[in-house]
């Protein structure tokens, strides 16, 4: 017997929506691209997206990249489809709890690229240290505020057969 699934507002928590013409730091001269527009075509079935910060040419990562950013998708998405854009935010060296607050109520959450793994992650943040204090500061702010930390799982490290890693 064959059953049937019905998805309700599905999501996809991983979208990349950079497919754009122009200079990001310059709005007005942000245009959306064919790129795009097929991108948005491809959400369709999705109610809302995560849509990643890996933009060139800098990550979004405060709250100006994060209310030029949802400008732009907001006035780019074309009306006959209803995807509505999660925002995020880069996890940088430069982040602190502040931009965590600043940016409350404007991104669902912040993510982690570890450098040179993924497209547009040279300039991502690096290693980070949990123990560090800054960095308790920030996860303890975002899990108070309600904000998911968005982990990019691949590593530029090898390991060799007994787990020692090959340089």
């Amino acid at each position: 017997m064959l059953s049937t699934i019905t998805f309700i507002n599905p999501s996809d928590y991983h979208t990349h929506l950079r497919g754009f013409l122009g200079d990001a730091t310059d709005p007005q001269s942000v245009r959306p691209s064919a790129i795009f527009r097929a991108v948005c075509a491809l959400q369709e079935p999705f109610a809302q997206v995560l849509a990643m910060p890996n933009v060139l040419p800098n990550h979004i990562q405060d709250v100006e990249g994060v209310e030029r950013y949802g400008k732009m998708l907001t006035e780019a998405i074309p009306s006959e489809h209803a995807v509505h854009p999660l925002l995020t935010i880069s996890l940088k060296q430069e982040t602190t709890a502040r931009t965590i607050r600043q940016c409350v109520g404007k991104i669902a959450a912040v993510k982690y690229y570890p450098g040179g793994v993924t497209t547009n992650s040279g300039s991502a943040s690096g290693d980070l240290d949990p123990t560090d204090p800054r960095i308790t500061d920030i996860f303890r702010e975002m899990a108070t505020q309600g904000i998911v930390l968005s982990l990019h799982p691949e590593t530029t490290v090898s390991h060799d057969a007994n787990g020692r890693i090959v340089k």
